[in-house]
């Protein structure tokens, strides 16, 4: 491939961080997107270079570690709050080293895109054959009995875990991933690659409705439209870009009938028994950041403070990504965090035509959906692995060469 010829080191770390995500929850704690983070320590270490590195995102990192270190003084949980605050230190060198080794490689967009596209390929498998065979990896939480009650009846669900613990968790990094799949399959001419993108993109669909998540399907749908729309000004290869939306309407139409009725059994099923209505815990995520002063219940305290106020065998996660932040670190990390968001937005709003664009606008305008999907977000090396992966595409200093 002539891509393997023009890339450099830094191009093959990049890519190997990225592709470790396929790894999701396997290994417990020590997660493989971690341990190679780790492993490329010595390479990171010996060509560092502080003045190369966007300032916006450096700066979060360092007052999120800051600030998560100064509220092990007061967390409700010092033993938990240690444990986070060594898996904080871990991710963020994962989410340095993507920025810096960016900055070094030939080709920073492609390699970024392509290692998505290997980890969601790799899930999709193992997704595809959990749903046909009812069988999943020892990692799954729920195995192979979980019901759905449909109308009345119990109806076994068929879903897709990938190598992550939970169904939510493999949706929420689908979502990630489907930007960058786009990207590849509009913007680069490897027919290889674009037909992996393809197929990944249909599986993807079909994962998410067998998944049952509603989170996922609106996001999905958000992501397509805004990226159909922003091609279809384009008057090249309209056709082709027809072609594909209508192939991507057929699939949702012949199925919907089995998807549709997942995703309204699920609704119910989920009000049931699953969770407790999601506003219901944001109520008390917002009681718990008044409490506090807008200091946050302090690193790891998230869980305990939740069940000081909703009692034994209520929902503990806030379920939604923004109120992880600020319940746990609190209004000064959360801050940096929206202007680290917006910063996103004004890069390519100053920005004239670019397909990065599409990947960031794409991304920013369905971010309220994908981070309301899963329990939990800040421990999971993708949730970095996307940030720093939109700050590349949107920053015009990493546009060192279109596809």
């Amino acid at each position: 491939m002539t891509f393997v010829k023009e890339i450099n080191n830094y191009d093959k770390a990049l890519l190997l961080l990225i592709s470790s995500l396929f790894a999701g929850n396997l290994s417990g704690v020590l997660l493989l997107p971690r341990t190679v983070s780790i492993i490329l320590l010595p390479f990171l270490l010996s060509s560092l270079n502080y003045k190369a590195l966007p300032k916006n995102p450096v700066t979060l990192m360092g007052v999120w570690i800051l600030w998560g270190s100064i509220s092990l003084l007061y967390t409700p949980d010092l033993s938990e709050g240690i444990l986070q605050l060594v898996l904080l230190l871990t991710n963020c060198l994962y989410a340095y080293e993507i920025l810096f080794f960016a900055t070094r490689s030939q080709k920073p967009l492609f390699s970024i895109a392509l290692g998505w596209l290997i980890s969601i390929t790799l899930n999709n498998i193992v997704g595809v054959w959990e749903i046909i065979t009812d069988n999943h990896l020892s990692v799954s939480k729920f195995g192979s009995d979980r019901e759905l009650i449909i109308d009345g009846a119990a109806v076994l669900m068929h879903y897709a875990n990938g190598f992550f613990s939970n169904y939510n968790a493999f949706v929420t990094f689908t979502c990630c991933a489907l930007p960058f799949q786009y990207y590849l399959l509009f913007n680069f001419k490897g027919k290889l690659i674009r037909s992996a993108c393809f197929v990944n993109i249909l599986v993807s669909i079909y994962t998410i409705f067998m998944d049952a998540s509603r989170g996922g399907v609106l996001a999905i749908f958000v992501i397509s439209v805004v990226y159909f729309y922003e091609l279809m000004k384009a008057r090249k290869s309209r056709f082709f870009y027809l072609l594909v939306f209508g192939l991507f309407i057929g699939f949702v139409v012949v199925f919907w009938d089995t998807l549709s009725a997942l995703v309204i059994g699920r609704q119910a099923d989920i009000a049931r028994i699953e969770d407790e209505a999601r506003y219901k815990v944001w109520v008390r995520c917002i009681k718990l950041i008044a409490g506090s002063f807008g200091l946050g219940t302090g690193i790891g305290g998230v869980g305990v403070s939740m069940e000081a106020i909703a009692g034994k065998g209520s929902v503990l996660a806030p379920h939604n990504a923004f109120f992880e932040i600020l319940v746990q670190y609190g209004l000064i990390v959360f801050l940096f965090f929206l202007s680290f968001i917006y910063k996103l937005y004004l890069n390519v709003k100053k920005r004239t035509k670019s397909p990065c664009n599409i990947v960031i606008y794409s991304s920013l305008i369905s971010m309220p959906l994908v981070f309301i999907i899963n329990s939990v977000y800040l421990a999971n090396p993708f949730f970095w692995a996307f940030l720093m992966s939109l700050y590349v595409f949107s920053d015009q200093k990493y546009q060192k060469l279109y596809i």
